[in-house]
């Protein structure tokens, strides 16, 4: 009973004296977030004095790392919910300073997926609309689109959804910059422009080595020379060739297998742009 009576008497003289040391000092400055991540690691520090010393303290889900007798501290959030950070600065012939802060533990984020859907698809000189499709689809955060020439935006170019009006003689690519709030970490997608079938058929597709561009009725498209191009999804033109409706085979065999964009121009203008799997 003694020992009891002891340990307790022994716990009430340190609360106190933890109390009053709080309500005597003055508020020290704290730099530092307000809100971490579980499992990552920030850091706080104090205004410094010359000669001071300084200690850290943590309650809740929240772990000190290194050392705690800097003007500064490396916390981790190691639980989800909160915690208090607390400093205290103190210099025989200076007032003591103390601080508490109240931090907020946040669950581990995920950093989002994106991709570019078109929607409905249509012929050179319509207005074409583009939606930005996130993996989580609640993911949060900021767009920012960019298209080529041969597009021009209508509207906004920072929602989630994109209209473009489109040229009558250029195709155009697009591209996005999704800053997801977690972390803040960006995330990006590219896709061409894909139009109506306006006179031109694209097959096999897939295609392992060879692809047939024909055209679908005996006119002018049927006669004159044409080009196509295969790009890949960054943009770049992988391959490039001059045919017509007698030599219409272009050799894609050498092509890694991956999604392409093909896309069929006839006298400067756009004719036909579509999707290409190669594998």
């Amino acid at each position: 009973m003694k020992k009891i009576s002891i340990h307790l008497l022994v716990t009430f003289f340190m609360l106190t004296s933890y109390n009053n040391l709080f309500s005597q000092c003055t508020s020290c400055s704290l730099s530092g977030p307000s809100e971490i991540n579980l499992n990552q690691t920030r850091t706080f520090s104090t205004s410094t004095l010359s000669g001071a010393n300084y200690f850290w303290s943590t309650t809740g889900g929240l772990t000190i790392v290194g050392s705690n007798t800097s003007s500064s501290v490396s916390v981790k959030g190691t639980t989800a919910g909160s915690g208090k950070i607390c400093v205290t600065r103190y210099k025989n012939g200076s007032e003591p300073c103390c601080y508490c802060r109240t931090i907020n533990i946040k669950p581990p984020c995920t950093v989002p997926s994106v991709s570019i859907a078109q929607e409905p698809f249509g012929c050179q000189g319509d207005v074409l609309t583009f939606n930005a499709v996130l993996n989580p689809s609640n993911a949060s955060g900021s767009y920012n689109w960019n298209v080529s020439s041969g597009g021009t935006i209508i509207g906004s170019n920072s929602n989630k959804t994109l209209n473009v009006q489109s040229s009558t003689s250029f195709g155009f690519s697009i591209s996005l910059t999704f800053t997801s709030t977690c972390n803040n970490t960006q995330v990006n997608a590219f896709t061409l422009a894909q139009f109506l079938d306006c006179g031109f058929i694209i097959s096999p597709n897939p295609s392992s080595d060879m692809l047939i561009v024909q055209p679908t009725t005996e006119n002018d498209k049927a006669t004159k020379p044409y080009s196509v191009e295969v790009i890949d999804q960054n943009g770049e033109v992988q391959l490039k060739a001059k045919v017509n409706k007698d030599n219409n085979q272009i050799d894609i065999s050498n092509l890694p297998n991956d999604l392409y964009f093909v896309r069929v121009v006839m006298n400067g203008k756009v004719i036909k742009t579509t999707k290409l799997i190669k594998k």
